[in-house]
């Protein structure tokens, strides 16, 4: 779900409407047809109506409905803020991100370093056996072999950092509605 502007409504007036087993208002309706996040909130509680409509439901006391429910609007409101391209970045992304770089450009130096030393030594130990063309061609190998490591650590930190963020955003959530245990 989003947090802000007229889909933030939207999406608590459909999952309420669901929850209730209600028809959503017509101007409801209408901005969940014209707006993709929304749209796609109204296919997955339509599919999720269609399931829960196929098997037959036991009777619970009004505690255990009510904790349900807000159990329930939890996980959908955990499950929009995963889609990527309707959500956006999750809270807690760009902290995440800060904190993943500043881990990964710490041991940086280090190893730009040691991989220079190696490259050094490396070309002159093996100059006295290899002719020049040989050992500049396995130079160069080592140089693309670190580089394609290189960028593919540091090419995922956004990932991992997104999902870190999306799955705290998940457990807050689902944390601060406990399910009875009854």
């Amino acid at each position: 779900m989003t947090t802000d502007g007229p889909c933030h409504g939207v999406q608590e007036r459909l999952t309420d409407a669901f929850l209730a087993r209600e028809a959503p208002g017509a101007e409801d309706r209408a901005h969940a047809e014209a707006c993709s996040a929304c749209g796609a909130l109204r296919a997955d509680l339509r599919v999720l109506a269609d399931v829960l409509d196929a098997r037959p439901l036991p009777e619970l006391g009004a505690e255990r409905a009510a904790a349900l429910r807000r159990r329930a609007t939890a996980e959908l409101s955990a499950a929009a803020a995963i889609r990527p391209a309707t959500a956006g970045l999750p809270p807690g992304y760009r902290r995440e991100l800060v904190r993943l770089l500043a881990w990964a450009a710490l041991p940086l130096p280090a190893v730009l370093l040691v991989y220079a030393a190696l490259f050094r030594f490396g070309a002159a130990f093996l100059a006295d056996w290899l002719p020049a063309a040989l050992v500049t061609a396995i130079g160069a190998a080592f140089a693309l072999g670190t580089a394609s490591w290189m960028a593919l650590i540091y090419g995922s930190i956004p990932f991992v950092a997104q999902r870190a963020a999306v799955r705290r955003t998940a457990q807050r959530m689902a944390a601060a509605t406990p399910l009875d245990s009854r």
